[in-house]
C-alpha cells in the first residue's frame, strides 16, 4: 500500500495541477486508511477529498467526499461528519443528473449513509424519513443497474450482489424502527 501512496505523491509532484493525480492520491490515502487504520491517512484522505470537492464540485469529487466523511464518522463517531457526508452525497446526485454514468454508485453511497444517521440522532419521524429515503435511493440504484444489465449480454451479470445486500440492510433497519 505504501508504494501506491508514494506513486500517487510522485505523480502529484510531477503534475501539481492535475485533478487526476490529486484524485489518485486521495484514493490511495483512503485505501491506506482502510488497510491500516492509520489516523493520519484518514485525515489526509478527508482533507484531499474536501480540497477536490471545493476546487471542482463534480459528482465524482462530491461522491468521494461523501465516502471519506463516512469513514471519518466510523472512526470518530462524529455525527457532524455523517451530516456532511449526506450533504455531499446529495449534491453529487443533484449536480450529476444526466451527466454521469456512475449515478447508481452515488445513490448507493447516499443510501448507505442514511441508516447510520437514523440510528445516531433525530426524532422517530426523522428516523423514518431517513430510512425511507435510504430505501428509495437504494431501490433506484438497483433499478439503474438492472437496466444496464438488460443492455448487456445475457452471460454477464452487471448488478453486484452488494446492491441487494445494502437494500436488505436498510429494510431491516426500517423493520427495527417500526
Amino acid at each position: 500500500m505504501e508504494g501506491a501512496v508514494q506513486a500517487a505523491e510522485l505523480a502529484l509532484e510531477l503534475k501539481p495541477g492535475s485533478d487526476l493525480a490529486l484524485y489518485n492520491l486521495c484514493k490511495a490515502k483512503g485505501l491506506q486508511y482502510e488497510r491500516t487504520g492509520d489516523r493520519e491517512a484518514l485525515d489526509k484522505y478527508v482533507g484531499l477529498a474536501l480540497e477536490m470537492a471545493h476546487k471542482k464540485p463534480s459528482p465524482r469529487n462530491l461522491g468521494l467526499l461523501g465516502i471519506a466523511l463516512v469513514c471519518k464518522f466510523h472512526a470518530t463517531g462524529a455525527v457532524e461528519a455523517l451530516d456532511e457526508a449526506i450533504e455531499a452525497s446529495l449534491k453529487s446526485i443533484h449536480s450529476g443528473v444526466g451527466k454521469s454514468s456512475d449515478l447508481s454508485k452515488r445513490l448507493i453511497t447516499l443510501g448507505n449513509t442514511l441508516p447510520p444517521r437514523t440510528q445516531w440522532k433525530g426524532t422517530r419521524e426523522d428516523m423514518l424519513r431517513d430510512i425511507s429515503d435510504s430505501i428509495h435511493h437504494l431501490q433506484r440504484a438497483s433499478r439503474i443497474m438492472e437496466r444496464k444489465g438488460d443492455n448487456q449480454s445475457a452471460s454477464r451479470t452487471v448488478k453486484p450482489v452488494g446492491y441487494d445486500a445494502n437494500l436488505a440492510y436498510a429494510l431491516m433497519t426500517r423493520y427495527d424502527i417500526l
